[in-house]
Order: C-alpha cells, then sequence, then structure tokens
C-alpha cells in the first residue's frame, strides 16, 4: 500500500479533492472510545475508526511522517476468521512489529492481538509510538509483565519496562519467549481503555495524546486526507522527509463485494485538475513495477477532484490481486 500510494500519488505535484466521506453506522458507533475525550485541540469529534485514532495522537514532527491504522474487528468480519495467512493478512499495518511473536507473547504478556479490536503506529523507530484497544483484559497485563521481569517506569502511571530506552532486549524479559534483538514491546503502558507500547519510555505520551496538545486529527492535512479515505479498515499516511505531500493509501468495505482500494494525496496548491487528468492516465495506460496494467490490477478505477488540495482514487481489486495493493 505504501508503495502504491508514494509511487502513483505523491510524484503528481498538483492535487485537489473531495468532501469527507461519511462514516457506516457501525464505524460511528464505536468512534468514540470509553475513558478518553475526543476532540482535543479543535479535532471534530471522530467519525470513524481511522479518525479516533488520529485524535489520540499528539502531532509531532516524527508522528507526522508516518501513521498506520488497522480495524481489526472489522478485517476479521471481511475475512470471516483471523486474517493471518489470507488474502487479508497484508492489512494488519497498525500491529507493526507485532505481527511475528504475536502467538508467543499473547498468554505470556497478556496482549493478545486475536482479542483486540484496533490498532495504530504512529511515528517510524526508535521513536514510534504504537497502541491497541478494545477485547484486552488491561489489568492483566501489568501482572503478567512484572512475572516475566518488567519493572515499572519511574514517574509513570501504570508502564513497565523490560530494560533501558532503546535497549536491544537480547537477553531481556521477552528472550526467554524467542522475541529478540529490537522491538516496540520495550516499554508498556496498560490503562482501562487499552495498551500502549514503545522502545522508548518517552514515547508512550504521545498516545494516547496529554489533554490540551495538539492532535493529528487537528493538522488540516490529516484532517482532510482522513476524511478523504473514510470509513477504511486499514490504511498508512506517509509525508516522506523534507516533502510536502501528505500521501495515502486505504482499503475499504464490509463485504466483499464492497471491498475498495483508496487513495488519497494531499499537496500544496488549490489547482487539482493536472493532477486529476495524469492519474486517469497513467491508471489506464500504465504499468506496476511488475509489469502488470493498473488497469487490471485496479478495476473501475474512478479518480476525482472534489476540494483544493486534495485528489482521490477508489478502484475495486483486480482478480487475484493482493489485498490493500
Amino acid at each position: 500500500m505504501r508503495s502504491l500510494a508514494l509511487r502513483l500519488l505523491v510524484p503528481l505535484v498538483t492535487a485537489g479533492c473531495l468532501v469527507a466521506c461519511q462514516a457506516g453506522e457501525s464505524d460511528r458507533t464505536r468512534a468514540g472510545e470509553p475513558g478518553r475525550k475526543t476532540g482535543q485541540q479543535g479535532a471534530a469529534a471522530p467519525t470513524t475508526g481511522l479518525m479516533h485514532a488520529l485524535s489520540q495522537i499528539e502531532a509531532t514532527e516524527g508522528t507526522r511522517r508516518y501513521v498506520a491504522f488497522t480495524d481489526l474487528a472489522a478485517l476479521r468480519a471481511l475475512a470471516g476468521a483471523e486474517p493471518g495467512r489470507s488474502p487479508y493478512g497484508g492489512l494488519m499495518l497498525g500491529l507493526s512489529e507485532l505481527v511475528p511473536y504475536a502467538d508467543r507473547i499473547a498468554e505470556p504478556t497478556g496482549i493478545d492481538v486475536k482479542r483486540a479490536e484496533r490498532a495504530f503506529q504512529a511515528g517510524q523507530p526508535p521513536t514510534a509510538v504504537n497502541r491497541l484497544t478494545g477485547g484486552l483484559d488491561t489489568a492483566a497485563v501489568g501482572r503478567k509483565l512484572t512475572a516475566l521481569g518488567y519493572r515499572l517506569v519511574p514517574g509513570a502511571e501504570n508502564a513497565w519496562a523490560a530494560g533501558p530506552d532503546g535497549a536491544l532486549g537480547l537477553d531481556g524479559p521477552l528472550a526467554k519467549l524467542g522475541v529478540n534483538g529490537p522491538n516496540g514491546l520495550n516499554t508498556v503502558r496498560a490503562a482501562s481503555d487499552g495498551i500502549t507500547y514503545a522502545s522508548r519510555s518517552t514515547s508512550l505520551t504521545l498516545a494516547p495524546a496529554a489533554d490540551g496538545r495538539p492532535v493529528l486529527a487537528a493538522d488540516p492535512d490529516f484532517r482532510a486526507v482522513g476524511g478523504c479515505l473514510g470509513p477504511v479498515v486499514a490504511a498508512q499516511l506517509v509525508r516522506a522527509q523534507g516533502e510536502p505531500d501528505l500521501a495515502a493509501a486505504g482499503f475499504r468495505g464490509r463485504t466483499a463485494a464492497e471491498e475498495r482500494e483508496v487513495m488519497c494525496v494531499k499537496v500544496p496548491g488549490n489547482d487539482a485538475a493536472a493532477a486529476v487528468s495524469r492519474l486517469r492516465s497513467a491508471v489506464a495506460t500504465g504499468a506496476s513495477r511488475t509489469g502488470q496494467p493498473w488497469a487490471d490490477l485496479l478495476r473501475e478505477a474512478t479518480v476525482e477532484n472534489a476540494g483544493p488540495g486534495l485528489v482521490r482514487l477508489t478502484a475495486r481489486p483486480g482478480d487475484g490481486a493482493r489485498k490493500g495493493f
């Protein structure tokens, strides 16, 4: 997903787009999670899972570079089971590096990915912050981490650390579970509304953002692109170093018939006509790096200009194409 958004969208140095998509009823009813305020620092009350995640993330130089989100509950419903090795497995974007060893840590740590409802990552290692919400027995996490050898983080509430910030963890508490090398579970904070984990304890405060701190949902570019994507099951939002463009790619649909790939880009300037024309031509006649025509990979593609600074492409996944391609 990330490579497609950057390859097709970011090089288009102009753009323009549409009004925010409206979430389905199921997304609206789950958008506001208990225990946390929404609408911090000018952010409107979120109407989709992605926008709720953006309302939880403090806006910093690092978090503005990369966000990955997955509605795990919706993804399971779409896949009919745990996504795992199914065609939907590649959409578990918000879990970051947790995926390879999720089964191994579920019981010993209480961090059971198969019970969580939503996941996101903001920023990039080693300063990234990760979060899991819904379905977890967060009260048990602290006890289990302590039993493994984690220690309380001084001055932080309900936070535990396996070692010093950025520790390699080669002989830490997780090594006995077969989890070796750097990983985002070096520090963990557990509260009633979810689990935040990061390589460094200083990153734990980035999500949920403290009251009064600026959040990504209030950032004009993130608000516009998040609304443009609509009620996605999974998404990545990327701003390359030194680039003003914010590119995003997502996957939408609650049933197989509703499945759609969706991509949005926010760039400087208000004239999107040239970008729309170039993107339509690229999708209709161009090919991916593998040589496959975009027209085969992205069926019934539409490119729309519906406002200042945004352009959106929506397409039905091609037959046999990887979900979230």
